[in-house]
């Protein structure tokens, strides 16, 4: 976890609708307990961390999807007529007009119902259009086809492998990384900026 003494920025942290969900922006102890099986949940963890070693919660604060809502920031992905999120889709403010993003579901009656299209073009309109955003980043696992496949959808361009292959330590399986990219003029001249939905 990031600390800071900055106020949180209301103007990015603020609730966002979508068609069938309200992104509810996220403190530090809701989102420990909003995520407080994602530390046990091999799947998730393994999306976040490439290994699916449970985390301690001091692990957890240290390197988990903790927001600070001034550069990382949570959203609970709650459907309309519930109050139980079904997952939290994160966005991290990098250098300067650079922001990146991850997602965790939880809930896997949820799985392969384009949430992650959903909620993650609702947030990315949002910074691009709030948070000073020029270009978002997206990290992809080579093997991680389901991901490949909404990054492609979205229109992000692959711009090449990520730095050095990754270990899972449980694993000993080493896989590459993939880059992707989205900058604003792309973005706005997307189906997704430029009818606002893009679904």
């Amino acid at each position: 976890m990031k600390l800071t003494l900055k106020p949180p920025d209301r103007r990015l942290a603020r609730p966002l609708e979508t068609a069938r969900f309200t992104l509810r922006p996220l403190g530090l102890l809701e989102t420990l307990k909003v995520t407080e099986s994602w530390r046990t949940d091999p799947d998730i963890l393994t999306g976040l961390f490439f290994s699916p070693e449970p985390r301690s919660l001091v692990q957890w604060l240290r390197k988990g999807p903790i927001p600070n809502n001034v550069d990382r920031f949570a959203f609970a992905i709650v459907p309309h007529g519930t109050a139980r999120p079904i997952g939290v889709h994160m966005v991290k403010l990098r250098q300067r007009g650079v922001a990146s993003s991850g997602i965790g579901i939880h809930d896997r009656a949820w799985w392969g119902a384009d949430v992650v299209v959903e909620a993650r073009a609702a947030l990315m309109r949002h910074f691009f259009a709030n948070g000073g955003i020029e270009l978002f980043l997206g990290f992809v696992r080579e093997r991680n086809l389901n991901s490949i496949f909404i990054y492609r959808r979205m229109g992000f361009e692959y711009k090449g492998l990520a730095g050095r292959p990754k270990r899972n330590p449980a694993t000993g399986e080493s896989a590459d990384f993939m880059r992707f990219e989205m900058s604003r003029a792309r973005w706005e001249a997307g189906p997704f900026g430029r009818t606002g939905d893009g679904c």
